[in-house]
């Protein structure tokens, strides 16, 4: 039973990082980063790995094909500090 309990925990904390991680960078977007390349940028879901080291966000563009690959460029433009603030954030750092 112990074990059980300890994977629920587990599993309910790894939701709550997510859920975290969602709202930080869907506000950052939002609010902070003033990228017209992201105006159409809709954050969907994320992904933490179980020892929550890493996270993959999933993102939608409303446009087109050159709007999307806009999108990408600026994320993978950003990347770096969208992952410190989100982290800071997620973790109460900030």
């Amino acid at each position: 039973m112990p074990e059980r309990r300890a994977r629920w925990l587990t599993r309910h904390r790894v939701r709550k990082v997510q859920e975290r991680i969602l709202q930080t960078v869907a506000s950052m977007i939002g609010r902070d980063v003033k990228d017209p390349r992201l105006e159409l940028v809709t954050i969907t879901d994320v992904r933490v790995t179980g020892d929550l080291q890493h996270a993959s966000v999933f993102y939608t563009v409303l446009g087109d094909d050159e709007q999307r690959e806009k999108a990408a460029r600026a994320f993978r433009f950003r990347a770096g500090p969208v992952s410190a603030h989100a982290s800071a954030r997620s973790w109460g750092c900030a």
